[in-house]
This record gives C-alpha cells, sequence and structure tokens, in this order.
C-alpha cells in the first residue's frame, strides 16, 4: 500500500529559496526534494501534501497552511510551489524571524520531521515593501 511506504519518509531539502513572483503577483517558494518509502526506494505515484510554515522548529501554530492535490513523485523527486495554492502574505518575512517548511503527506500521519528551515534569501521579500533604505 502506497501510504504506508511514506510512513517513513524521508525529504531531502533541495530549496530553491527565491520567490518566484513579485509582490503584487504573490509571493511563491518553489521546493525541490527527494522521497523515498518506507523501504528506502524512491517513491513514485501521486499524493497530497500538506505544507505548513511556523516560527519554530517543533511545536507551535501554523502561520500559513496550504495543500498540494494530485502532487507526482517520479523516480523520488517532487516539486511544489509554496504560496500556488493560497496566498503567502509578505508580512510572514518582514518580522525578521526564523521561519520553518513543515510537510504532511496526507494519509501517513505525523508531519515528516524535521522541518525545513528557510534560508536568508525570502527575507528579500521585505525589500519589496521596505519604507525606507538602508539598514
Amino acid at each position: 500500500m502506497m501510504n504506508s511506504r511514506f510512513a517513513r519518509a524521508l525529504f531531502t531539502l533541495s530549496c530553491l529559496a527565491l520567490p518566484v513572483g513579485a509582490q503584487a503577483q504573490g509571493i511563491e517558494l518553489p521546493f525541490e526534494g527527494f522521497l523515498t518509502g518506507a523501504d528506502d526506494m524512491p517513491a513514485s505515484g501521486t499524493m497530497d501534501v500538506i505544507v505548513r510554515l511556523y516560527d519554530a522548529p517543533t511545536g507551535g501554530t501554523p502561520l500559513f497552511e496550504e495543500t498540494h492535490t494530485g502532487l507526482a513523485a517520479v523516480g523520488g523527486y517532487v516539486y511544489f510551489t509554496v504560496g500556488s495554492t493560497s496566498t503567502l502574505a509578505p508580512s510572514l518575512f518582514q518580522t525578521g524571524g526564523e521561519r520553518y517548511l513543515g510537510i504532511t503527506i496526507v494519509g501517513d500521519g505525523d508531519e515528516l520531521a524535521p522541518r525545513f528551515k528557510i534560508s536568508f534569501v525570502p527575507y528579500s521579500i521585505h525589500a519589496l515593501s521596505a519604507d525606507t533604505s538602508g539598514p
């Protein structure tokens, strides 16, 4: 059964942490990963994935959530864009605090651990709406 294969899934982050769209168009962050099943073989097939952003590496309340349905894993590789199904507000990155990406494969239980820390580049989104220049 496919769902049980993903119970111990592993996403290897290859996050291209660059905003895809400008502020007026909304913000999108591409995510690329490699998924294996419980047998350590590359996963293939379709799945639904819930993506959440947090301000903590564990626990906490999601600051953002969206679901990607019918996501295809081909030879283990998966790709989706955070912010493509729900609006990702620039204000999420304007406070300067750390942000973490949590991923749950629907039907497989708990969120994958550890969460992925979002790197520096998305914080440049703040520059799109900064009131002043300089430090």
